[in-house]
């Protein structure tokens, strides 16, 4: 997620000389420098940076937010799903300017969905919309939940299109025509969705003509689906969960 972002920030402008990223390896280290002209290193330390960001796992968090207890002068951006606000600051102090961040891949090609809690400042509502759209929570209890819907959301759709492009191929088309197909569905599709404002039920309705094969189709579908998904982002939350406690 972390290289999504820096992709987006340096070609919205933000200068390579300002970045300072401190890797797990040497390995990734050298990939980063080679792609994009930033200082990477396994020993990269604080200099005096503005804007410090976790972009690390949950699990590993209690390992990197030590060597910044006490230090508020920058703000803080914490990436990490699952780790509440309440536990960065335990790290760090009271008074430390942090903001919790859940964008989704697209953010790689400026259309990314991010959600944000916390310590609200021009600049990181400026980094976030370079990398598409940004919503503002009213409350961290909706982190989790938004999370689940955008920050997971990505991986629900492509699934969805694997299983398009599958049962194309099942059909008898080739690997080739099917993803055709497939992708030239979605990518209209979503066009048509925000030239109407997202009135989906409208263009649905719109596609299924009465007794018609998308009708026969949806029967089929939309019983099974609107169940599956709300157990599929329950599971989602509950790992959340799990995570906020060490699990």
């Amino acid at each position: 997620m972390g290289t999504a972002l820096l992709k987006s920030w340096l070609d919205a402008g933000v200068s390579p000389s300002r970045v300072s990223i401190r890797t797990n390896t040497p390995e990734s280290a050298a990939a980063l420098a080679a792609a994009y002209d930033v200082y990477a290193s396994p020993q990269a330390t604080y200099t005096g940076q503005d804007i410090v960001i976790f972009g690390v796992k949950p699990q590993i968090l209690p390992e990197v937010l030590p060597q910044w207890k006490g230090e508020t002068r920058p703000l803080y951006i914490s990436l990490a799903a699952g780790f509440p606000l309440a536990k960065l600051h335990a790290a760090i102090g009271e008074s430390a300017h942090i903001t919790r961040a859940m964008p989704n891949t697209p953010s790689m090609v400026g259309k990314g969905m991010t959600s944000l809690v916390g310590h609200q400042a021009e600049v990181i509502t400026a980094l976030f919309e370079a990398a598409g759209k940004i919503l503002w929570l009213k409350d961290e209890s909706y982190m989790d939940a938004a999370a689940a819907i955008a920050g997971s959301g990505p991986a629900y759709l492509f699934h969805f299109a694997e299983a398009l492009i599958a049962n194309a191929v099942a059909l008898g088309f080739s690997e080739e025509d099917a993803k055709l197909l497939v992708s030239q569905t979605l990518a209209g599709s979503t066009a048509l969705a925000e030239q109407n404002d997202w009135q989906v039920a409208s263009l649905r309705q719109n596609v299924t003509s009465k007794a018609g094969v998308t009708e026969a189709a949806l029967k089929v579908l939309m019983p099974e689906l609107t169940g599956l998904l709300e157990k599929a982002l329950k599971a989602n939350i509950a790992r959340s969960e799990t995570l906020k406690n060490g699990g």
